[in-house]
């Protein structure tokens, strides 16, 4: 069984600097899986040096990867290598005897951080049972980070207005979830607004429903229906309203990311004769387990090859949103055009 531990514990190993050889990264949260793998990377090493730190994704070959674990670099003393979406569940025997022995085989002075942001998996199979038992037997962790409980939530929303000198009541605090979204960058991202609105005053749902953008995630996901009607036309329209309501690009894109992560598990689990209430409930969906209705809704237009080819794009796109010098709104516009053709099949 595996033991499942919170972010958390990712953020005490930055603050005392005392790394374990191996991360990995999953649950229903792609803002928060992201954030702190980032975060610890940021921590480890500097993305510059290319002696100290290797970032790979799901088209590296695994001796590369097992090659930037063992290198001993000569300016750090660490060697951070990354590895991101590595689909595990369908590569063959040999090459998951390579990944077991590379997680194995890690030495001291280099810390291995396995992301999925968006390669979903059966955290209850075999495989994963066996990477993560290869983990813990090397001093590794593995980090669970699931959307936040409200009550979770409204403490977060909360302290981060008293640090602005802001006041927020409990009340409002839940109202705001109720009425923006249960994302944890979205909330984010209008917390800020507020604070800097109010500028140390107090927080009232008058003033939440004058400044904030209610349902991003209802916006977001219509245009993500106009990608799989393959309507580019509407969708730019749709993006551009975004834009210009000054949604950050990595909220738009992190509620597109998980509109796939949706269609993805809801087609595996029709293709397992699993409903989509129980599929809610084993990815810990709660409240949100509409989004997969919509999900369902939305599989009549792709397939699984779609999806697939759609999570490689998201993926690219991701990389990009992370340089320094990609535009973030040109990415976006470039994206869902590739989306798009996907799905009218266009485009592999």
């Amino acid at each position: 069984m595996q033991n499942f531990i919170t972010d958390r514990a990712v953020s005490e190993d930055i603050k005392n600097k005392n790394f374990s050889k191996c991360y990995l990264f999953c649950g229903n949260d792609s803002y928060l899986k992201k954030f702190y793998s980032d975060k610890l990377i940021d921590s480890i090493a500097d993305r510059d040096d290319v002696f100290s730190f290797h970032s790979f994704d799901n088209s590296c070959e695994l001796q590369d990867v097992y090659d930037a674990a063992m290198q001993i670099s000569l300016l750090s003393d660490k060697n951070c290598v990354s590895l991101t979406d590595f689909n595990f569940e369908k590569c063959d025997k040999s090459t998951f005897e390579k990944l077991l022995k590379l997680i194995e085989d890690i030495p001291d002075g280099t810390v291995l951080i396995l992301t999925y942001l968006f390669c979903d998996f059966d955290i209850k199979g075999e495989k994963f049972r066996k990477i993560t038992s290869a983990i813990e037997k090397n001093g590794g962790k593995i980090i669970k980070t699931d959307h936040r409980s409200t009550a979770e939530l409204i403490k977060i929303i909360m302290n981060a207005s008293q640090k602005r000198n802001c006041t927020l009541s409990r009340g409002d605090a839940e109202y705001l979830i109720n009425t923006v979204s249960d994302d944890f960058s979205i909330i984010k991202n209008e917390v800020e607004k507020l604070c800097n609105y109010v500028n140390g005053g107090n927080i009232t749902r008058e003033i939440i429903d004058k400044i904030c953008v209610k349902s991003i995630d209802e916006s977001v996901y219509n245009l993500v229906d106009s990608i799989m009607r393959a309507d580019i036309t509407k969708a730019q329209t749709m993006l551009s309203d975004l834009f210009f309501m000054r949604i950050e690009p990595i909220q738009i894109f992190s509620v597109i990311s998980s509109a796939y992560v949706d269609l993805k598990r809801v087609l595996e689990a029709y293709d397992n004769g699993i409903n989509i209430q129980d599929a809610a409930s084993d990815f810990g969906y709660g409240k949100r387990a509409f989004v997969l209705d919509k999900a369902g809704r939305n599989l009549r237009n792709t397939d699984s090859k779609k999806i697939n080819a759609a999570l490689n794009e998201l993926s690219k796109a991701d990389s990009l949103l992370k340089s320094y010098y990609a535009d973030e709104n040109i990415v976006l516009e470039k994206l869902i055009v590739d989306l798009a053709l996907i799905n009218m099949g266009e485009k592999q």
